[in-house]
């Protein structure tokens, strides 16, 4: 915390040319609603880790990698008891967070070019709001904690849960017709806005379902 309630600040920090770097976190973070201060990590190499341990929920975790060019990048983000109001990791098309330990709270996770998330860990994860417009797989299938999700996109997309008691949130945007839903292990639930009109024909694996106003949390 900078110790300014009255405005927001960017800290930002380069690892570009760092030799023998093998991970990158934020730790500890905290800022004020309604002015979230983020940490801006630049430069990263390809293959360095991704991480966010503690902090409170009005911090912002911006990671950018030095080269995303390639059609097929990948990085692991690593969460411990996290907090955060977002996390923001661009130009990746395969992101891995691996909720290692603790509850890990996430108001918000912007992945720009993901077509995969990955979840792993037996930490408990909440994403509350995920943009991510291309993403169409989303695999928890290894993951043993729960896990709640919300956010999926309007296009088709195919989801699995994990061994936890996870909740995939379809609300924004409904649950298509070629779209697939695989709870897993543990007690899962689907929630759907009240308006849900396509049968659910490619769910299964789920003991709940939910039904709630697309305008309501």
């Amino acid at each position: 915390d900078d110790g300014d309630i009255a405005n927001n600040e960017t800290l930002t920090f380069s690892v570009a040319g760092a030799t023998g770097l093998t991970s990158v976190a934020v730790i500890d973070a905290a800022s004020t609603a309604g002015q979230e201060d983020t940490v801006n990590v630049t430069g990263i190499a390809s293959g360095v880790a991704l991480g966010v341990t503690n902090g409170d929920a009005n911090t912002i975790a911006d990671f950018d990698f030095a080269d995303t060019t390639s059609l097929t990048d990948a990085a692991t983000l690593t969460l411990s008891a996290a907090k955060a109001d977002n996390v923001i990791i661009a130009g990746i098309e395969t992101v891995t967070v691996n909720a290692a330990s603790g509850t890990s709270t996430l108001d918000a996770i912007t992945l720009d070019a993901a077509t995969k998330m990955v979840i792993t860990g037996s930490g408990k994860l909440t994403v509350t709001a995920m943009t991510a417009a291309l993403l169409d797989e989303f695999d928890g299938s290894a993951a043993t904690g729960n896990v709640s999700i919300a956010g999926f996109i309007a296009g088709d997309v195919s989801v699995a849960g994990g061994s936890g008691n996870d909740t995939f949130d379809f609300t924004a945007n409904g649950v298509g017709v070629a779209d697939t839903v695989v709870g897993g292990n543990g007690t899962d639930r689907l929630t759907v806005a009240a308006a849900q009109a396509t049968a659910l024909t490619n769910v299964s694996g789920v003991e709940e379902l939910s039904f709630k106003n697309a305008a309501t949390n």
